[in-house]
């Protein structure tokens, strides 16, 4: 669903689709918070919610993502700080928080991490 331009929030009915394996909501008009149980989707490898009007935090639910490896929340206007938790995500290979939320990125969230101004020009 990417690139076009939904507009309103996520509903947090979709946290109820236990199947996901790939979500990409990338470039749209979506705001509002994340609800807390999209976080926490057990079997998605790939999230992209970059491109949004996101807000609140990013919940510490995220580590029960397990199998989550990218991770992309860039351009958004979540606050808060980045939650530790994310730490627990042993799979995550690619993070892109960029303008995303304040805190600290331990130094093995530092080497998974990316500063991208404009990741998604690559593909």
């Amino acid at each position: 669903m990417i690139y076009n331009l939904f507009s309103g929030s996520i509903p947090a009915s979709l946290g109820n689709c236990r199947s996901l394996l790939r979500v990409s909501f990338w470039t749209n008009q979506l705001f509002r918070d994340v609800p807390t149980e999209f976080w926490s989707l057990p079997r998605v490898y790939h999230l992209d919610l970059s491109g949004n009007a996101f807000s609140g935090n990013i919940s510490n639910m995220i580590s029960s993502a397990k199998n989550l490896s990218n991770l992309q929340i860039s351009r958004n206007k979540f606050s808060g700080v980045i939650p530790s938790e994310i730490e627990n995500l042993k799979n995550l290979v690619e993070f892109f928080p960029s303008d995303v939320a304040s805190g600290p990125i331990s130094p093995m969230g530092a080497r998974r991490s990316h500063d991208d101004s404009d990741h998604n020009d690559n593909r």
